[in-house]
């Protein structure tokens, strides 16, 4: 049984941008952007009770960038800020024999940062170089002394690489279009997922090298490849020496499709 509650949010959506041509290759850009997040079933029913703790996510973004692109190469840097207002996040408390866990809301918060990325072909090989940073700072979380601090488990750096090569060859007989591709993405350490003091040792970095291999036709793909090659371990950490592990070894994995 769950308990009825009625509200009434004011909500909308809308984006406003704007783009000039430098020349036959670049142009400069600015985009507004307001949006809301609405909690989805699971955070406002947990356990089958309505969540009175949480409210819907509004968010007004000012983006501003430069972008090149010609055949063989394209590049882009972009600059943003987000202004966010009852910032939907899980908070999890590690100080009992269990951990519980609550989606609320962080009443005033901000996001600011930039987004590089390069990416580029030529005679079958591609190449692509993307790096991100971002800083995401609580404002204000009513009840909390947070002002100033770092939002948990929000990295400030990340990388990723990645490179390829596709040929054509009759080396497998009826499927001649091949295609080699390796990644990898890297992110800088960051603070526990509920250490919203910013008072214990950050917690290490995502790391991933993903390799694969297709060969295919006009009908047929095949895709063998391996993830996170180098077996590193990763997590979600949280205080209490807890980690929750995501990707933490090495797998395989094939799919195939088929088109009749």
């Amino acid at each position: 049984y769950a308990d009825k509650s009625d509200g009434n949010d004011d909500l909308n959506a809308y984006d406003l941008g704007i783009n000039y041509i430098l020349n036959n290759q670049s142009a400069i850009f600015a985009n507004f952007n307001h949006a809301f997040l609405v909690p989805n079933f699971d955070r406002l029913f947990p356990s089958g009770n309505y969540n009175t703790d949480i409210n819907p996510q509004e968010s007004n973004t000012l983006t501003a960038g430069y972008k090149f692109q010609e055949p063989n190469l394209q590049a882009s840097v972009e600059l943003f800020y987000i202004d966010l207002k009852d910032e939907i996040y899980l908070y999890i408390d590690n100080s009992g024999p269990y951990p519980s866990y609550l989606n609320t809301n962080i009443d005033k918060s901000h996001k600011k940062g930039m987004n590089l990325a390069l990416n580029g072909q030529q005679n079958g090989w591609t190449y692509s170089v993307g790096y991100n940073f971002v800083d995401a700072i609580i404002d204000k979380e009513s009840g909390q002394s947070y002002s100033g601090n770092s939002l948990p488990a929000a990295a400030q750096h990340a990388i990723k690489l990645g490179g390829g090569y596709q040929f054509v060859s009759n080396f497998i007989s009826g499927v001649p279009n091949h295609k080699i591709n390796i990644t990898h993405k890297q992110t800088s350490e960051s603070y526990v997922i509920n250490d919203f003091d910013n008072v214990n040792d950050k917690a290490p970095g995502y790391q991933s090298t993903n390799l694969s291999y297709s060969v295919s036709n006009k009908s047929l793909n095949l895709l063998i490849g391996v993830n996170n090659l180098f077996d590193e371990a990763n997590g979600l950490y949280l205080s209490g020496n807890t980690v929750y592990a995501t990707d933490y070894e090495r797998y395989y994995y094939v799919k195939a499709n088929y088109q009749f």
